[in-house]
């Protein structure tokens, strides 16, 4: 069983090692070498040259742009394309550009934003003179932006999937509002998949450079369009790898600080979210968890379960309930919450739950 695995492993093998590993070494080598062998010249006149620090900022903030502009897109695209219905359907259409090449993409753009394009025609018939779009930043940020949009969304989608309906509505249950259910609940459970696409933008968007010189022109240098230069230009492959090898280096460095080890929907994610409710307050020597329910349904009475299962030694849960549905105070569990009203109820000899300020709906606590 294991020799067929191996086998399988072959191919992914052959090509990681010559199609990535291989081009790493080549270039790093060459980023050391020089007239008289191994050097660190090139290096060095990367960080001294005060031309090379430009670039690299100026590929920090454009791809930060990028990145920005496509998660602020790209997540409210996600969370509705979750709560819709055929949503294959609106899939296929999101990743459908992806399928067309880059470069047609390009001058399929530029035909749009050129002095006689689709945009300035349309212009033209509110008066407007022709603007010189094309070659600006704005193209450039523009264009970028709507291809990497699709490597966005789809992670974000995905871990929004992964989330328990069960658990906003929970939210909502216990008193929070929609912008209070965003930040402590939506985005937490989200933020591997945020993590995701911000890699899946940021990364690329460092090393663009034929979109630089299609869209922006010569107004937007960076070390990708360096790279371009050094290697096609130039010829010189020394400098072009050492910018190869710092630019690899720097996407590594993004790849750690992006990295998050919580895991959407997980018991961690829950753990943290329990936390963040708990009160430092003391009673009896013990940590409290303080819980406002303002309507008790289904979904709160496995918020409960939830509490009891999770519950920890040396912590009371003050569980105040605003209202019950009358329906509910007929079932099993309305009729344990009525025995236990006032009450410090002990959970397996571990912890307690104490049920204050329960008043029914429709129906008298006996």
């Amino acid at each position: 069983m294991k020799k067929s695995k191996l086998f399988f492993l072959i191919p992914y093998i052959l090509w990681l090692s010559l199609f990535v590993i291989a081009p790493i070494i080549l270039i790093t080598i060459n980023a050391f070498k020089g007239d008289d062998g191994f050097t660190l010249k090139n290096f060095q006149q990367f960080f001294v040259n005060g031309t090379f620090l430009r670039m690299t900022l100026n590929s920090f903030w454009y791809a930060f742009l990028i990145t920005l502009i496509t998660l602020l897109i790209s997540y409210p695209i996600a969370y509705i394309l979750s709560q819709m219905k055929n949503q294959q359907f609106w899939l296929l259409l999101i990743i459908l550009p992806t399928w067309i090449n880059l470069l047609l993409k390009a001058y399929a753009f530029i035909g749009i934003f050129s002095k006689h394009g689709l945009l300035n025609n349309f212009l033209r018939l509110f008066g407007i003179a022709p603007a010189n779009i094309l070659f600006t930043d704005f193209a450039f940020i523009f264009v970028a932006a709507y291809i990497e949009i699709p490597f966005m969304i789809l992670p974000i989608y995905n871990a929004i999937c992964d989330i328990n309906p069960a658990v906003i509505q929970a939210a909502y249950d216990l008193g929070a509002s929609k912008w209070q259910t965003f930040i402590k609940v939506l985005w937490p459970l989200s933020k591997s998949g945020v993590e995701s696409g911000i890699q899946a933008v940021f990364i690329p968007s460092l090393s663009l450079f034929m979109l630089t010189r299609l869209i922006g022109g010569n107004r937007v240098i960076t070390l990708g369009t360096a790279i371009e230069e050094y290697f096609m230009t130039t010829m010189n492959w020394s400098m072009g790898s050492t910018i190869g090898v710092v630019l690899i280096v720097l996407m590594v460095i993004v790849m750690l600080f992006t990295s998050s080890d919580l895991t959407s929907g997980s018991v961690a994610n829950l753990a943290r979210l329990e936390n963040e409710l708990i009160d430092p307050g003391l009673f009896g020597g013990d940590r409290i968890i303080k819980i406002y329910l303002n309507d008790l349904n289904s979904i709160a009475v496995q918020v409960l379960q939830l509490l009891a299962m999770r519950s920890r030694p040396g912590v009371v849960t003050v569980v105040e309930i605003g209202r019950i549905n009358s329906a509910l105070a007929k079932t099993a569990a309305g009729n344990s919450l009525k025995d236990d009203f006032g009450k410090t109820k002990s959970i397996d000899g571990k912890a307690k739950i104490v049920i204050a300020n329960l008043k029914f709906i429709g129906a008298q606590i006996e």
